[in-house]
Protein backbone atom coordinates (compact mmCIF):
# COMPACT_ATOMS: atom_id res chain seq x y z
CA UNK A 1 0.00 0.00 0.00
CA UNK A 2 2.70 2.06 0.60
CA UNK A 3 3.62 2.41 -3.43
CA UNK A 4 0.01 3.25 -3.93
CA UNK A 5 0.34 6.41 -1.07
CA UNK A 6 3.91 7.06 -2.85
CA UNK A 7 2.78 7.15 -7.06
CA UNK A 8 -0.71 9.36 -5.83
CA UNK A 9 1.37 11.58 -3.87
CA UNK A 10 3.96 11.85 -6.84
CA UNK A 11 1.18 12.16 -9.68
CA UNK A 12 -0.40 14.69 -7.30
CA UNK A 13 2.54 16.59 -6.95
CA UNK A 14 3.01 16.85 -10.43
CA UNK A 15 -0.14 17.68 -11.44
CA UNK A 16 -0.13 20.65 -8.91
CA UNK A 17 2.93 22.13 -10.29
CA UNK A 18 1.35 21.53 -13.67
CA UNK A 19 -1.37 23.25 -12.49
CA UNK A 20 0.75 26.28 -10.64
CA UNK A 21 2.90 26.53 -13.75
CA UNK A 22 0.12 26.85 -16.24
CA UNK A 23 -1.18 30.23 -14.23
CA UNK A 24 2.29 31.75 -13.83
CA UNK A 25 3.30 31.14 -18.13
CA UNK A 26 -0.80 32.28 -18.37
CA UNK A 27 -2.16 29.00 -20.03
CA UNK A 28 -5.15 27.20 -20.31
CA UNK A 29 -5.86 24.13 -18.84
CA UNK A 30 -8.32 21.92 -20.22
CA UNK A 31 -11.26 21.44 -17.96
CA UNK A 32 -14.39 19.14 -17.98
CA UNK A 33 -16.15 17.15 -15.12
CA UNK A 34 -18.97 15.45 -14.01
CA UNK A 35 -21.67 16.91 -11.97
CA UNK A 36 -23.70 14.91 -8.79
CA UNK A 37 -26.08 17.48 -7.72
CA UNK A 38 -24.38 21.14 -7.31
CA UNK A 39 -21.05 18.94 -6.68
CA UNK A 40 -18.88 18.19 -9.39
CA UNK A 41 -16.89 15.39 -9.28
CA UNK A 42 -14.18 14.25 -11.15
CA UNK A 43 -12.56 17.01 -12.03
CA UNK A 44 -8.47 17.59 -12.78
CA UNK A 45 -8.57 20.28 -9.86
CA UNK A 46 -10.84 17.59 -7.38
CA UNK A 47 -8.38 14.81 -8.62
CA UNK A 48 -5.44 16.73 -8.26
CA UNK A 49 -6.17 17.94 -4.35
CA UNK A 50 -7.11 14.48 -3.90
CA UNK A 51 -4.04 12.23 -4.70
CA UNK A 52 -2.09 15.25 -3.09
CA UNK A 53 -3.41 14.54 -0.02
CA UNK A 54 -4.21 11.03 0.01
CA UNK A 55 -0.51 10.08 -0.93
CA UNK A 56 0.81 12.83 1.58
CA UNK A 57 -1.48 11.19 4.46
CA UNK A 58 -0.79 7.65 3.55
CA UNK A 59 3.10 8.06 3.21
CA UNK A 60 3.04 10.36 6.34
CA UNK A 61 1.00 8.76 9.30
CA UNK A 62 2.54 4.86 9.02
CA UNK A 63 6.03 6.87 9.46
CA UNK A 64 5.22 10.02 12.56
CA UNK A 65 1.76 8.48 13.88
CA UNK A 66 2.63 4.80 13.79
CA UNK A 67 -1.03 3.67 12.21
CA UNK A 68 -2.38 1.16 11.36
CA UNK A 69 -2.73 0.20 7.45
CA UNK A 70 -6.46 0.27 7.36
CA UNK A 71 -6.75 3.92 9.80
CA UNK A 72 -4.12 5.11 7.37
CA UNK A 73 -6.08 4.03 4.56
CA UNK A 74 -9.27 5.66 6.26
CA UNK A 75 -7.57 9.10 7.07
CA UNK A 76 -6.30 9.35 3.62
CA UNK A 77 -9.32 8.27 1.81
CA UNK A 78 -11.04 10.97 4.29
CA UNK A 79 -8.57 14.09 4.28
CA UNK A 80 -8.27 13.41 0.11
CA UNK A 81 -11.88 13.26 -0.41
CA UNK A 82 -12.78 16.58 2.15
CA UNK A 83 -9.93 18.33 0.42
CA UNK A 84 -11.70 17.90 -3.05
CA UNK A 85 -14.51 18.64 -2.17
CA UNK A 86 -13.34 21.42 -0.07
CA UNK A 87 -11.83 22.91 -3.35
CA UNK A 88 -14.99 22.23 -5.14
CA UNK A 89 -16.81 24.61 -3.00
CA UNK A 90 -14.73 27.28 -2.57
CA UNK A 91 -14.74 27.37 -6.76
CA UNK A 92 -17.96 27.29 -7.17
CA UNK A 93 -18.54 29.95 -4.49
CA UNK A 94 -15.73 32.29 -7.05
CA UNK A 95 -17.71 30.87 -9.94
CA UNK A 96 -21.18 32.06 -8.46
CA UNK A 97 -20.37 35.58 -6.96
CA UNK A 98 -18.65 38.90 -9.05
CA UNK A 99 -15.22 37.51 -7.69
CA UNK A 100 -12.96 37.38 -10.87
CA UNK A 101 -15.60 39.86 -12.60
CA UNK A 102 -14.03 42.28 -15.03
CA UNK A 103 -15.55 45.69 -13.18
CA UNK A 104 -16.56 48.21 -15.35
CA UNK A 105 -17.07 45.96 -18.76
CA UNK A 106 -18.03 49.18 -20.36
CA UNK A 107 -14.99 50.66 -19.86
CA UNK A 108 -13.73 48.00 -22.52
CA UNK A 109 -16.16 48.80 -25.41
CA UNK A 110 -14.34 50.34 -27.98
CA UNK A 111 -10.43 49.06 -27.23
CA UNK A 112 -8.47 47.85 -29.60
CA UNK A 113 -6.94 44.46 -28.80
CA UNK A 114 -4.99 41.94 -29.91
CA UNK A 115 -5.96 37.57 -31.13
CA UNK A 116 -4.12 35.62 -29.11
CA UNK A 117 -5.83 32.65 -29.92
CA UNK A 118 -7.34 32.25 -33.15
CA UNK A 119 -11.58 33.33 -33.20
CA UNK A 120 -13.46 31.00 -34.95
CA UNK A 121 -16.64 31.49 -36.66
CA UNK A 122 -18.77 29.43 -33.92
CA UNK A 123 -16.02 28.63 -31.52
CA UNK A 124 -14.17 31.65 -28.81
CA UNK A 125 -10.74 32.58 -28.98
CA UNK A 126 -9.08 34.49 -26.84
CA UNK A 127 -7.46 38.32 -27.24
CA UNK A 128 -5.03 40.68 -25.33
CA UNK A 129 -6.44 44.07 -24.25
CA UNK A 130 -4.70 47.20 -22.43
CA UNK A 131 -7.21 49.39 -20.51
CA UNK A 132 -5.01 52.11 -18.69
CA UNK A 133 -1.63 50.47 -17.21
CA UNK A 134 -3.23 46.98 -17.23
CA UNK A 135 -3.35 44.05 -19.78
CA UNK A 136 -6.07 41.86 -19.64
CA UNK A 137 -7.05 38.42 -21.94
CA UNK A 138 -10.39 38.06 -22.66
CA UNK A 139 -12.47 35.41 -23.88
CA UNK A 140 -13.55 36.56 -27.22
CA UNK A 141 -16.11 35.59 -30.17
CA UNK A 142 -17.44 37.60 -33.10
CA UNK A 143 -19.89 40.13 -32.83
CA UNK A 144 -21.33 39.63 -36.42
CA UNK A 145 -21.24 37.38 -38.52
CA UNK A 146 -21.12 39.21 -41.80
CA UNK A 147 -17.81 40.81 -40.48
CA UNK A 148 -15.72 37.86 -42.87
CA UNK A 149 -13.27 34.74 -41.41
CA UNK A 150 -12.49 35.25 -37.68
CA UNK A 151 -9.29 33.44 -38.28
CA UNK A 152 -8.02 35.58 -40.28
CA UNK A 153 -8.59 38.55 -37.64
CA UNK A 154 -5.04 39.55 -35.89
CA UNK A 155 -6.21 42.74 -34.35
CA UNK A 156 -9.89 43.39 -33.43
CA UNK A 157 -12.13 46.17 -31.72
CA UNK A 158 -14.69 45.26 -28.40
CA UNK A 159 -18.22 45.92 -29.33
CA UNK A 160 -19.61 44.68 -26.57
CA UNK A 161 -18.80 42.49 -23.06
CA UNK A 162 -21.23 39.82 -22.17
CA UNK A 163 -20.49 37.68 -18.95
CA UNK A 164 -17.38 38.15 -18.90
CA UNK A 165 -16.73 37.40 -22.94
CA UNK A 166 -15.53 39.96 -25.48
CA UNK A 167 -17.80 40.61 -28.80
CA UNK A 168 -15.38 41.87 -31.19
CA UNK A 169 -15.11 42.77 -35.09
CA UNK A 170 -11.93 43.03 -37.45
CA UNK A 171 -9.52 45.91 -36.89
CA UNK A 172 -6.65 47.83 -38.55
CA UNK A 173 -4.10 48.08 -35.78
CA UNK A 174 -3.49 51.47 -34.13
CA UNK A 175 -0.67 53.33 -35.14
Amino acid sequence: MDTVYLISLVVGGLLLLASLAGDVLDLDALTGDIEVGDLHILTMRGATYFLFVFGAIGAALPRFAGTGSIMTAALAVSAGAATAVLADRIFGYLRTTDSGDLDGDSSLLGLQAEVVIPIRAHAEGKVSVRRGSERLELIARPFADSDGDPLTWKHVRIIDVREGTALVSPAQPDA
